[in-house]
């Protein structure tokens, strides 16, 4: 038995080549040779190569902040956090953001050198680096470091940290090189166990600890692998160590059993790897070890190669019990729930393989909670495995390993026997047990395979043909241009065998069909001739397909045929409005169980046809196909349709119940396939349902019951949130507890967020819904960016879900709450203010008025007393009274002449007030002159003209407010036919809407036809910022309509920000989709992205473009209009069975608005435009 006896050997036989290594290098090398020979002799029956597994990669130029790779932790969140030899790194799926040492800043990362992670029960991140422990506080975003002090005891005992671990809650046990160390964490509090040499069990049996492991049978126990000192137990109650060692165990100077890695399997073993790359299985209940050999002697192959620091540097067991070890020579792998006798796979560094793994050097492994496998390298960055993709067989190309003679894989076919055949450019290969048995005419690109009934093969090449007899000899034949009999054309692209009389049918480029008869070995040729009734519809043939009763199909560059045996005749089946059949080249032709023909075309689509109805359905990637050109089409004994395209592999099923709505799912690079662009006629399937397709570097092959949909439903986490303020622009990393955010009121928002399932993050799905503002979910696809502008001041509850890449949704929606402050002068404790300086002045007039009441009665008081005095003077007066009666009348002549001169002045009075009253009524006239001259600027911003454009129906409407507002809408036709539209909505009123709106269109105007909408979008924005209006921004709409090569469809580009989403009522479901354009409102940044949003409209199709106005009618009821309420009247006029006119159309939502209205006068503008899809 090779084991212990020969690892003796070999680290004697090195310790003496390195003390006298030319007196015993002759000597060793002898003993060398016959160990390598029986080392190898083991590793080839106990380790397979296995480069079938697909790698992605994630280094420096992908964002890492270093490609040495030496820590890797998921959190509780789902955030990927990887430690590099250069700073921290967290890893959402899409983007990295990195933590460094900034010397500017105590709080940053002290030292960038990471060495291990862990997140506690707490949610802290702790971080050990050569410089020191590192408490992370993801809430503040501060680090506080822990470090040795030599002039204090309760400090850490190292500042190069090699593992870290929480046990129980509360207490941190950091292992260095120079001992064991524990944290209180609540007290700040050091505990230092030193190695005990006396073996008393206070101390570990070596201070130098490379690795700690939980016991996840015995919470009470630690499990600690140290450089020199074997496998040690920490029993944590009573903190006494137990050292475990092999039984007998050789002595330090043959070998030591120094762990560099722990793992705990399934079944409670413990799984050892050391310094000197073995592998060991330790049994906790009886202290028994077990050597692995398949890796011992991997180790002495390594050793005899004279690599003495190979090391198992990490161990990891999957959710599916495979073991993965990482050494400085790759992975190995082994299922080890199976029997012991399980055979090791390895993968390492291809050069010629992009996927494969991206360096030898594996420091680091684990595996996240969807299962995925995470691999840290030391020069090659993070590697990525989804073990689903083990579920497709890539065959590379690889001129080293010559699997295949050729990456271009033309043809595929499988014989009753079980041998797979492949044709390539160079020639064909025949695999037997899944591997390459023999090369067929190599000196030729074969482009289609057909093995006959009679045990034959025949292979189509761009040469000609070639017919391989059961117990014959190879036959060839090519076109010969003086013989009408011989092959139509050498370059052919298809065969079938008939049915009934065991001919064979040749499709070829240019040279028609040929039908050779075996038993005669003649040829007959059908031709396309335009002149011939029954003549084929092309020379150009694709594909070929002899249906479940015989009948022959045929797909051409110009239509489908079907052979007619009676009349020796075809039929072709071309495009007409009535079928629907394509008019691109039929690439590929597959027969359902129902008898139902499916054609895959070039750029046309996928089409059901039925030839006893002779009708058809196309489907397109409007049905979420990846691609528009099929390649090949297989079924599977589901029912299921299986399409190779383009652009990756698709399938296609149907509900019950429903045959127009297909379910689609793709599959690409990230799936498992070594590449998405797959070959024209390279597909096939097997006797045992085992599926093959070709693709430009090499083949694939699976079994669709293989394939295994992700149940993990995905975490939602928020990455990021950015304010746009005036004038400052705040740009926050949310902590992992944080879902409350507050906005001041002229604050606009962007908030990133990001689904944590890596199985594939380009392809997860999101939808949010804000309760104040939606009523149903807003699926956005894969867009993970929620923009918000002009919100009203309130408190905005924010629910985001999201779907991993097979669709599983989120079980829980995430939510988020937003506080929009209103302004100050609108704040509750402003106008409780004005309520009390209210009261204050109420109160301050009332004791005004009584003191001059209290006055008044005084003076009046006095006035009386005085009065009677008066009076009682005046009884001895009387009869001078008399006397005075004269003088009186005197006085009142007086006073009436004093009287007529008052009149006379009044009436002066009376004729200035008229002339004031005259000069109001002249200003009010002046001020609507100018109110109308400003209406009437707004209306000549506006096109004369509606424009005429063959296949689409448009009309616009402007309906002003009674303060003229910012509304307007323009277009632009091209000269090659293309239109496109813009809406906007300037915030504000009056001229300096006026004169926004005025650079808008002047803007639009000059821009448009030099460059793209989202660039044009972006100047128009950055030309608003310039002219720096206070609080004066633009929502703007733009899209361009360009005309398709299909019948009536059109491509629509979309750009802008801040309109409502435009209405879209698809015809053909009879549904609405809203599509609204991202990005922030004009004139906000002087620097912004407006992506561009392209989508697909055909005939029948109706768009509604509106500006805010209509939606936020109010009626006197005070109930807003709102979007469902239109949506409600745009279906049921889109649904009419007597279709209308655009016009027509803006007529009855014109008459919606007054009827809602009722009267009442508009305090907003409308904008509003119409477009329909005509054939």
């Amino acid at each position: 038995m090779l084991g212990l006896r020969s690892i003796r050997c070999l680290r004697i036989g090195l310790q003496a080549l390195e003390r006298y290594p030319l007196c015993i290098s002759y000597l060793f090398s002898a003993l060398l040779f016959s160990l390598v020979l029986s080392a190898l002799v083991l590793s080839f029956v106990g380790v397979a190569s296995a480069q079938n597994l697909l790698f992605e990669h994630l280094s420096y130029e992908q964002g890492l902040s270093e490609s040495n790779v030496t820590a890797i932790l998921q959190d509780k969140q789902g955030f990927l956090w990887i430690g590099t030899s250069n700073g921290l790194n967290r890893y959402d799926g899409y983007s990295v953001i990195i933590y460094r040492n900034d010397p500017n800043d105590s709080t940053s990362l002290a030292n960038n050198a990471i060495t291990a992670l862990y997140e506690d029960e707490s949610g802290i991140l702790w971080v050990g680096t050569q410089n020191g422990l590192h408490r992370f506080d993801r809430t503040t975003g501060r680090f506080t470091v822990y470090r040795n002090n030599p002039d204090n005891n309760n400090s850490l005992s190292s500042n190069l940290v090699r593992s870290i671990i929480e046990a129980p809650r509360g207490m941190l046990w950091v292992s260095t090189k120079r001992g064991l160390n524990r944290l209180d964490v609540a007290r700040g509090e050091w505990t230092l166990f030193k190695a005990d040499k006396k073996g008393r069990g206070k101390g570990p049996s070596d201070n130098d600890i490379i690795t700690i492991l939980a016991d996840p049978a015995n919470r009470a126990h630690l499990w600690l692998g140290t450089r020199d000192g074997g496998l040690n137990k920490l029993h944590l109650p009573t903190t006494t160590f137990s050292v475990f060692k092999p039984d007998p165990f050789p002595t330090a100077d043959e070998i030591s059993l120094g762990i560099t890695a722990m793992s705990f399997d399934p079944k409670g073993h413990l799984w050892l790897g050391t310094r000197d790359n073995m592998l060991w299985r330790f049994l906790p209940e009886t202290g028994e070890f077990t050597p692995i050999e398949p890796l011992i002697a991997i180790a002495e192959q390594s050793m005899s190669q004279g690599n003495r620091t190979t090391v198992i540097q990490t161990l990891a067991i999957d959710k599916h019990g495979t073991l993965w070890a990482g050494t400085r020579m790759g992975i190995f792998s082994r299922n080890i729930l199976e029997d012991d006798a399980g055979t090791w796979k390895q993968y390492t560094n291809n050069p010629n393989d992009a996927q494969s793994l991206s360096d030898d050097n594996v420091s680091v492994i684990r595996q996240d909670k969807s299962g995925v496998m995470w691999f840290g390298t030391q020069g090659g960055g993070l590697n990525k495995y989804v073990p689903q993709t083990s579920a497709f067989r890539n065959v590379k190309y690889d001129p080293l390993r010559k699997d295949i003679p050729s990456p271009v894989v033309n043809a595929i076919a499988h014989k009753m026997s079980g041998e797979a055949w492949f044709g390539t450019q160079s020639g064909a290969v025949v695999y037997t047990d899944n591997s390459p048995s023999r090369l067929i005419a190599s000196e030729y690109a074969v482009t289609a395979i057909l093995h006959d009934s009679q045990g034959g093969t025949w292979l189509g090449t761009e040469s000609g043909l070639i017919w391989i007899p059961r117990n014959g000899t190879e036959t060839r034949f090519q076109n010969s241009p003086d013989d009408n009999n011989s092959l139509g054309d050498n370059l052919v692209t298809a065969l079938a065998e008939d049915k009934s009389s065991g001919d064979i049918w040749i499709g070829t480029q240019g040279g028609g069909i040929s039908r050779f008869n075996p038993r005669a070995k003649t040829f007959t040729n059908y031709w396309s001739d335009a002149g011939t009734s029954g003549s084929i519809s092309d020379n150009f043939v694709f594909s070929m397909l002899v249906s479940q009763d015989g009948t022959l199909w045929v797909g051409t560059s110009n239509g489908l045929n079907r052979y007619n045996p009676q009349t020796n005749t075809f039929t072709a089946y071309l495009r007409t409005p009535q079928n629907g059949l394509p008019d691109a080249p039929i690439l590929t032709l597959y027969e359902d169980a129902g008898g139902n023909l499916w054609l895959g075309t070039l750029g046309g689509g996928l089409y059901r046809f039925n030839p006893r109805s002779v009708n058809s359905l196309r489907f397109s990637k409007k049905d979420r196909l990846p691609s528009e050109t099929i390649y090949g089409i297989l079924g599977d004994k589901s029912g299921k349709l299986w399409l190779s395209t383009s652009r990756g592999l698709a399938s296609l099923m149907f509900l019950q119940g429903n045959t127009s709505t297909p379910i689609v799912r793709t599959y690409g690079s990230a799936d498992g396939l070594q590449s998405s662009a797959f070959r024209k006629g390279a597909y096939f399937r097997a006797a045992d349902g085992v599926m093959s397709f070709g693709v430009g570097t090499g083949f694939v092959s699976f079994h669709p019951d293989s394939l295994r949909d992700n149940p993990t439903a995905p975490p939602v986490a928020l990455v990021r949130f950015r304010v746009f303020g005036d004038r400052k622009i705040i740009d926050t990393i949310p902590a992992p507890t944080q879902t409350h955010f507050e906005l001041e009121y002229n604050d606009n928002f962007e908030l990133e967020y990001a689904a944590l399932d890596f199985t594939n993050s380009a392809r997860n799905e999101y939808a949010y819904r804000i309760d104040e503002v939606h009523k149903d979910w807003l699926y956005t696809g894969e867009n993970r960016r929620i923009n918000g502008t002009n919100y009203d001041p309130g408190t905005y509850t924010l629910h985001i879900k999201a779907a991993n890449s097979d669709g599983v949704w989120s079980n829980e929606d995430f939510t988020v709450t937003i506080v929009v402050h209103p302004p100050w002068w609108a704040t509750w404790w402003f106008r409780c203010l004005i309520v009390l300086v209210g009261i204050g002045g109420i109160i301050l007039l009332y004791r005004l008025r009584v003191q001059r009441m209290l006055v008044l009665n005084t003076r009046l008081q006095t006035l009386v007393e005085e009065r009677t005095k008066e009076i009682s003077e005046q009884k001895y007066l009387l009869e001078e009274q008399a006397a005075e009666i004269q003088m009186a009348n005197g006085a009142l002549q007086e006073k009436n002449v004093e009287l007529e001169n008052v009149l006379g002045v009044s009436e002066k009075e009376r004729q200035e007030l008229e002339r004031a009253y005259k000069l109001l009524d002249i200003e009010n006239n002046r001020k609507s002159q100018e109110l109308n001259d400003a209406r009437a600027f707004q209306i000549s911003m506006l096109p004369a003209r509606v424009p005429q454009i063959q296949g689409l129906d448009i009309a616009f409407v402007l309906r002003t407010a009674t303060e003229v507002g910012g509304d307007y809408y323009d277009y632009v036709q091209d000269p090659e036919g293309g239109l496109t539209l813009a809406i906007g909505d300037a915030t504000g009123h009056g001229v300096r809407a006026g004169m926004l709106v005025s650079l808008v269109k002047s803007s639009f105007h000059a821009l448009v036809h030099d460059y793209s909408l989202s660039e044009t979008v972006g100047m128009i924005s950055q030309a608003i910022k310039q002219m720096r209006l206070q609080r004066m921004f633009m929502c703007l709409s733009l899209l361009h309509f360009r005309r398709k090569q299909n019948d009536g469809a059109w491509q629509i580009d979309m750009a802008g920000a801040g309109m409502p989403p435009l209405m879209l009522f698809r015809a053909q479901s009879q549904r609405v989709e809203y599509i609204r354009s991202q990005g922030i409102v004009l004139g906000t940044m002087e620097s912004a992205e407006y992506p561009l949003i392209t989508f697909d409209v055909q005939a029948g199709d109706t768009l509604l473009l509106m500006s805010d106005g209509i939606l936020e009618l109010f009626n006197a009821s005070g109930d807003e209009l709102g979007t469902q309420r239109l949506e409600d009247c745009f279906v049921r006029l889109c649904k009419q069975q007597q279709p209308i006119t655009s016009a027509a159309m803006l007529n009855e939502l014109h008459t919606l608005t007054d009827n809602w209205i009722d009267g009442e006068p508009l305090h907003d503008d409308i904008a509003l435009i119409v477009v329909k899809v005509n054939a």
